[in-house]
């Protein structure tokens, strides 16, 4: 298991919304798909002001769709 996925689970695992959204940061795409995934899953409002922002940066197509569905929850 890559480090990488397993520090997404855990930050999910224990709702560490601040964590998630640090990731949305990062540079590799699947590190922050994984986090726009958890965040969507946990649909915690107080992430909502960092996912727009995260949006607004983001250039993945495919991270940009679980931003924005992130966004419906």
């Amino acid at each position: 298991m890559n480090e990488n996925n397993s520090n997404i689970w855990r930050l999910q695992a224990q709702f560490d919304i601040q964590g998630l959204i640090d990731a949305l940061k990062e540079e590799d795409t699947s590190i922050r798909r994984r986090a726009a995934a958890a965040l969507r899953a946990i649909g915690d409002k107080k992430a909502v002001p960092a996912i727009r922002v995260a949006l607004i940066n983001e250039q993945n197509p495919e991270v940009r769709a679980i931003l924005a569905s992130a966004l419906d929850t």
